[in-house]
Order: structure tokens, then sequence, then C-alpha cells
């Protein structure tokens, strides 16, 4: 009586895991093609964009939020300058009339509250947040956030030290 309740028990559990693993492959499969749309999206409105600025490719870095928005960050070492673009435009930063980049992460007891890099130049002060949604900081996704936003800020200072 007790094995066939273990074994029916077991064999439901089978079930529900052969379930949930094809459900995650689904759900893998469609992040996957929006992320790329995204990214297709940020290099087709990219295209124009270097042209009114003038600006050659050096290299380019996709970023993506946790509310699945995206950033594109284009370096131009030839003309000492870079670009950020998402959905809604795009920011020109130049080197020489930078100031600072840096990392704004705010951690509250073991959530992330904010996650941005902040750019200050010579005129203005600009925000690129990665991360508003509340989470558990240590986590799988709350740790890309935090990485993302350190990788974004250390692509920019890198750029800015070797340029200036």
């Amino acid at each position: 009586m007790i094995k066939s309740i273990i074994l029916t028990i077991l064999v439901i559990l089978t079930f529900i895991n052969l379930y949930l693993i094809t459900i995650g492959k689904r759900q893998k499969k469609k992040n996957l093609k929006q992320l790329e749309i995204l990214r297709e999206s940020l290099e087709k409105s990219s295209i124009e964009i270097l042209k009114s600025t003038n600006m050659n490719i050096s290299s380019k870095h996709f970023f993506v939020t946790d509310i699945n928005r995206g950033f594109l960050l284009i370096f131009d070492k030839i003309n000492k300058k870079f670009i950020v673009i998402n959905e809604t435009g795009f920011d020109l930063f130049e080197v020489n009339s930078f100031k600072e980049c840096k990392s704004k992460i705010i951690i509250e007891g073991k959530f992330l509250l904010l996650s941005a890099t902040i750019l200050t130049t010579d005129k203005n002060s600009k925000e690129f947040i990665f991360g508003s949604k509340k989470r558990k900081s240590k986590s799988l996704f709350g740790k890309f956030i935090i990485d993302t936003t350190n990788q974004f800020t250390h692509l920019i200072n890198t750029f800015i030290n070797e340029n200036r």
C-alpha cells in the first residue's frame, strides 16, 4: 500500500518536472526571440543616427534592462565620442566634455532597489537605469542587473581614459 502511494507520488512529480522543463524551454526561446527583436530594432535605428551624427563604429555593445528595454552603446575612437541609443532616442557624448561616469546601486537590506549608470558632462547629467524593480540583490537576476550596470560603466570609463 505505502509502496504504491510513493510510486504514485513519484510518477506525479516526474510529470510535473517534465511539464516545467517543457514550459521553461518555450519561455527561454520566447525571451531570446524578444531580445533579438529588440537588438535588431536598435541596430536599424542606429544606422540613421550614426549617419546624422557623422560617427564611425569602433565597437558596439548591447545591454538589456530588467523591464526588457535595451541600450546600444557605440564607440567612435576616430572622432572621440560615443552614443547610447534606446527605443526613445539617443544621447551623444564627446570625450572632451566628459566629466564622470559612475554606477549607482541602491541596496536596502537584501533587496536591490535601483541599478543605474550616471554620466556627467560639462552641460548636464544623464542616468541610464538598468534595474528599477525591487528584487533580491543576491538572486541570479539581481546579480545580472548589477553586473550589467558595472560593465556599462566600466566600458565607458575605459573608452574615456584611452581617448583623452
